[in-house]
């Protein structure tokens, strides 16, 4: 059973995000939990002390990276790229040959490292800036 109360640590680290995704903390709520209890979606979380330093939320069922965040005192430390390799060795278990995710188009520029991640389509607005969204594919198999 998933207790929402053990939580709270991640709830405070996501609010640090609602300015470039309003509402994260009701996606997280709504969405997450319950896919997680119903084993459709995996967390990898990493602390340092109580403090979460890094999360990564994958969807095994589409194949998707919902969600990867650090905080600015583990950027470049290769932790992002480790979430990765975690979440690509479980969606190829699961039978995945990609990997996608959307978000800003800044975002391009964090996987560029990986080849053949390239943007294939333009999906709208994001956040309360309006930029524009991107879609990425990546293929992991």
């Amino acid at each position: 059973m998933i207790h929402i109360a053990g939580f709270s640590p991640l709830i405070n680290y996501l609010r640090q995000y609602d300015s470039i995704y309003p509402g994260i903390e009701k996606w997280w709520e709504k969405r997450v939990i319950p896919d997680m209890a119903s084993g459709i979606k995996v967390i990898y979380r990493f602390d340092r002390d109580v403090e979460v330093q890094a999360l990564g939320v994958v969807d095994l069922k589409q194949g998707k990276l919902c969600h990867l965040s650090l905080v600015h005192a583990v950027r470049g430390t290769g932790l992002g790229k480790s979430i990765l390799s975690l979440a690509i060795r479980e969606l190829r278990h699961y039978g995945h040959n990609k990997i996608w995710c959307h978000g800003p188009e800044n975002i391009v520029q964090y996987f560029t490292k990986w080849s053949n991640m390239k943007p294939v389509a333009t999906l709208g607005t994001f956040g309360r800036d309006a930029v524009r969204d991107v879609m990425l594919v990546l293929p992991i198999g």
